[in-house]
């Protein structure tokens, strides 16, 4: 059994099971992952999945190459913490199958990286800390500030020269175009709950349906 030194395991905040939060989930020894587009199309299947039948409202989202960013909050009767376990979980089962099966040239490289990354010999695909911050999603300031964080991510990294460019992000959903994820709109103060974002199926994931059995 391997273990890992204590100065080499980062503590960070942990978030409340209740309440809105920006969470970066990136992936171990940040290994560029999501440059396959199945890879892609897990997470954004797997987002659908949670949000659908989980507990989850995602109010945006940003997928780069080896993170990916959150801003969500769980339905009344979830807990946060426990989601997003469960959604790194059932994220990494899937990669990790997929790994195995697949010939992919970068696949003794990336599974290199996540044995020597991994605690007590269980491997993932996802670092553990969520780096949760606090958002108020009833301050649309607030919200806002933190959306546009995460979309001009692709901007700021070059890939496109608008955020409502990128596929794999809540960009499109805010300009009023059709996003790949259910995202769900804040709403202001003494506003009706607002409608899920509902959009067609996309492309799903080319696996047999025990994949989202979970």
């Amino acid at each position: 059994m391997k273990y890992k030194p204590v100065c080499m395991i980062q503590k960070y905040p942990t978030a409340e099971p209740q309440g809105c939060y920006l969470l970066t989930l990136n992936t171990i020894d940040r290994v560029d992952l999501f440059i396959r587009p199945f890879f892609k199309q897990i997470i954004v299947e797997s987002l659908n999945y949670f949000i659908e039948k989980k507990g989850l409202t995602v109010y945006g989202w940003c997928l780069m190459t080896n993170h990916l960013h959150l801003i969500a909050e769980p339905r009344d009767g979830f807990d946060l913490s426990t989601l997003i376990s469960d959604f790194k979980a059932f994220t990494a089962k899937i990669i990790l199958e997929d790994l195995n099966a697949e010939s992919d040239i970068r696949r003794p490289w990336i599974m290199k990286k996540i044995r020597e990354a991994a605690l007590f010999d269980k491997l993932d695909v996802w670092e553990n800390s969520n780096r949760p911050v606090k958002v108020n999603a009833e301050e649309q300031d607030n919200i806002n500030e933190h959306l546009k964080q995460i979309h001009n991510n692709p901007v700021r990294n070059k890939i496109v020269a608008s955020p409502e460019d990128y596929l794999h992000s809540s960009a499109g959903n805010y300009a009023g175009l059709k996003g790949l994820v259910n995202v769900q709109f804040p709403k202001e103060k003494n506003e009706p709950d607002i409608s899920i974002y509902k959009i067609p199926a996309h492309n799903a994931v080319s696996k047999s349906p025990e994949y989202f059995s979970y």
